[in-house]
């Protein structure tokens, strides 16, 4: 029997420790877009751990350069909406644990589910999403799109996905490999309606649709 979906609070912090990120990756936060992707292109991009640590370096490089329509927020909260099986919470919670170190409040919150939503567990990811400044979105939980992003309508949540197609329909930003080069792509449409603000620099790097 399928699993229920479930938020997880504080135990992907203390797991994040076995997850030790390269002290270069600490070091590339403070970098510009641009060297980091560059930087990033030379790992092997098709490492699955090695590809979540990666993505969530770039991901937090971005939110470094958002600004909300609540333009001081204190404390930046990342959703994390992934399957039962995936480590991907973990290695985004060592990344957010290294900027903690660096001066910046961050939170990771994890909200997974393993099967189709049922309509209280529909409600537990709207409160989910409501908590947060930041949600992303693997290429796994492709069946939630439509309902993740129907629920980011109206709220200045920045939405994340791992695949072209999540920009497609209606995600704000994408951050996938081609040809073994790291790309950012960036829905101007949705980030706009949302009265969020993307730097100039994030853009100029990116592929705008």
């Amino acid at each position: 029997m399928a699993k229920p979906c479930s938020v997880l609070r504080g135990r992907h912090e203390e797991e994040a420790e076995g997850y030790g990120i390269n002290s270069y990756k600490r070091h590339i936060l403070s970098l510009n877009i641009a060297v980091i992707l560059a930087i990033i292109s030379t790992v092997d991009a098709y490492a699955a751990v090695e590809t979540c640590r990666l993505r969530a370096v770039v991901l937090m490089r971005i939110a470094m350069d958002v600004q909300w329509l609540e333009k001081t927020v204190s404390r930046l909260t990342v959703g994390i909406i992934e399957k039962n099986h995936t480590l991907c919470s973990a290695t985004f919670s060592d990344v957010a644990k290294s900027m903690r170190e660096n001066g910046m409040d961050i939170n990771i919150r994890v909200f997974q589910c393993d099967d189709r939503l049922s309509d209280q567990e529909t409600d537990a990811l709207s409160r989910f999403i409501r908590s947060c400044k930041i949600i992303y979105v693997g290429s796994d939980m492709k069946e939630y799109y439509g309902s993740v992003l129907e629920l980011t309508k109206g709220l200045d949540v920045l939405t994340v996905g791992d695949e072209e197609d999540f920009c497609k329909s209606n995600g704000m930003i994408c951050l996938y490999v081609q040809r073994k080069r790291w790309r950012i792509m960036v829905n101007m449409r949705a980030v706009q309606e949302a009265g969020i603000r993307i730097s100039s620099e994030v853009l100029r790097h990116s592929t705008i649709i």
